[in-house]
């Protein structure tokens, strides 16, 4: 599934607290935050012309019957926090966080203005909601699979490449599904007797900059 698709399977998840919302006094417009890690620049920036789509759907037009407040932390994942909480100061109904970083700064924030999130990889092991099933709480939304699958595309990268033996990966530190992701994928690496070489641009540039001040 595409994210314009992704984003768009908001709508419906929205649509119960949004009900709930219609149902205060009359005049009052629903105000949904928007957060995101992406850039302004991004003319599709959080998946928006979806999230607007998505929102038609349920019979909710931007500017006549909702206002969607839009926070956007132009790629600089350190501004989240502060973003989140000026959308609980606006007291807006409810925040639609679109990545793990926004999901995570928006659960910092509040515990009573509802929560959804996409884009989250495995939100139980990033401590996000306690179960699938039940997420409970004020938050609750659409995870990817990807840490799920980590082992697998191993599999296939071996069915692929039969006898390969050493594989290089690439990840970064900071970004916490790929913590989980990494320690998922080398689990199975004795049994299918591979070798991972791991390598993080953070790590080499610090080298860099090591061996520069030798």
């Amino acid at each position: 599934m595409n994210r314009r698709a992704f984003v768009t399977g908001l709508g419906p998840v929205l649509a119960a607290p949004l009900a709930a919302e219609a149902e205060s006094p009359a005049g009052r417009i629903p105000r949904v935050g928007l957060l995101s890690d992406e850039a302004l620049t991004d003319e599709a920036a959080a998946g928006e012309p979806a999230f607007r789509k998505g929102l038609e759907a349920i019979g909710y037009v931007q500017g006549q019957n909702i206002v969607v407040e839009r926070r956007l932390a132009e790629w600089n994942s350190d501004r989240l926090p502060a973003l989140a909480s000026e959308l609980v100061k606006l007291k807006v109904d409810i925040i639609v966080a679109i990545g793990t970083g926004a999901a995570q700064a928006a659960a910092n924030a509040t515990k009573s203005v509802p929560i959804v999130f996409t884009r989250v990889a495995d939100p139980v092991a990033l401590g996000l909601v306690p179960n699938l099933a039940r997420p409970g709480g004020n938050i609750t939304g659409l995870a990817v699979n990807t840490t799920e699958i980590a082992a697998k595309r191993l599999e296939l990268l071996l069915q692929a490449v039969p006898g390969l033996r050493r594989i290089g990966i690439v990840w970064d530190p900071s970004f916490p599904p790929a913590q989980i992701e990494l320690r998922r994928t080398q689990e199975p690496t004795r049994s299918l007797r591979v070798e991972l070489h791991i390598c993080s641009p953070c790590e080499t540039s610090a080298s860099s900059r090591r061996r520069s001040r030798r």
